[in-house]
This record gives C-alpha cells, sequence and structure tokens, in this order.
C-alpha cells in the first residue's frame, strides 16, 4: 500500500466518523431547531401562527363589542341628558314665570306652611305660630325676592344707625355711659 492510499482510508474513516458526528449534532439540535424553525416559519398552517391569529381576532372582536356598546351607551346618556336639561330648563323658566306673576300667593302659601307646623292638638300655641308666620314669610320673601333685599338695604343701614343713635342717647340719659358712649361706668 502506498502512502496515498493510506492517506485515502483515512480520510475515508475520518469523513464517516465526522459524519457520524454532525448525525449526532443534528439530533440533539432538533428540538431547538423545531421551535426556531416555529417562531421563523412562514407558512400558513404553523400551529403558533394559528394560535396567535384566533387569539388577535379574539381579541379584536371583543374590544369592538365593548367601543360599540360604550358608543352606543355613550349616545343614549347624551340624548337622555339632553331632553332632561330641556325638560327642566322649560319648568325652570314656567317656575320663575309663576314666581314673578303671583310673588303674594307663594309667600302667602310658604306663611301657610310655617304656622300649620307650629299647630299642636290642646291649648293652640299662638306665639310659635306668630313667630313662624313671621320667619316664614320673611324668608320666603328674602330667598324668592333677592331683589327685595337690594331695595331695602340703603334703608335698613340708615335705621339701624338711627337706633343706635337713640340707644346712646337712651344709655346717656340714665348715665350708663358718658361723652356719647366713649366710657363705661
Amino acid at each position: 500500500m502506498s502512502p496515498i492510499d493510506d492517506n485515502l482510508a483515512k480520510l475515508s474513516e475520518l469523513k464517516d466518523t465526522v459524519k457520524h458526528q454532525w448525525d449526532w449534532v443534528q439530533e440533539a439540535a432538533a428540538p431547538a431547531t423545531k421551535v426556531i424553525s416555529t417562531f421563523n416559519a412562514t407558512d400558513e398552517n404553523n400551529w403558533l401562527r394559528v394560535k396567535v391569529r384566533s387569539s388577535r381576532v379574539a381579541v379584536e372582536s371583543a374590544c369592538a363589542a365593548v367601543t360599540g356598546a360604550l358608543t352606543s351607551k355613550t349616545s343614549a346618556v347624551t340624548n337622555a341628558s339632553s331632553s332632561v336639561s330641556s325638560s327642566f330648563e322649560e319648568m325652570k323658566d314656567k317656575a320663575f314665570a309663576l314666581r314673578r306673576e303671583n310673588p303674594s300667593i307663594i309667600v302667602a302659601g310658604i306663611t301657610i306652611l310655617a304656622v300649620g307646623a307650629a299647630y299642636r292638638p290642646g291649648p293652640v300655641p299662638y306665639r310659635a305660630m306668630l313667630r313662624n308666620a313671621v320667619v316664614g314669610s320673611c324668608a320666603a320673601a328674602f330667598f324668592f325676592y333677592p331683589e327685595f333685599v337690594a331695595r331695602t338695604a340703603p334703608y335698613v343701614n340708615r335705621v339701624s344707625l338711627d337706633a343706635s343713635k337713640h340707644a346712646n342717647k337712651a344709655a346717656e340719659r340714665f348715665g350708663l355711659i358718658k361723652n356719647g358712649g366713649d366710657s363705661q361706668q
């Protein structure tokens, strides 16, 4: 045997050994290769692609249903609130017109309710009824007719100053204060 034939035989053995070892490496890497080919697959029948697509379609349809329901509820609330606000505005305008047209009737009605709240069976509590009538009618007039307060405010201020002056003069006469209220005894 010549050295060339000897080298060719060794080369053939080496080729068989490398081929056997390469087959072993491919068998060991087969699970990893399968996973990698799954993530890089472009075929339409890949199990991962089918699962992802069906999940995405389910999520998109659920989101579309929620968005549709939200839109319909929002429009229903908007329509209801606009109809309620328009009817409320109409009722408010009617109430203001009634209030402006019949001020004495409203104050009288509130006064009657206030007096009725003080009534008890047995001896009639005239003092409580009178108190409720005055407080109820004044409160109703001030609450429903604030322009009344604005018109009478200057007179009330002037009268309160006059009352203060009269009280100081009376106190000086009785000797409770001296020199116009500068000092007390």
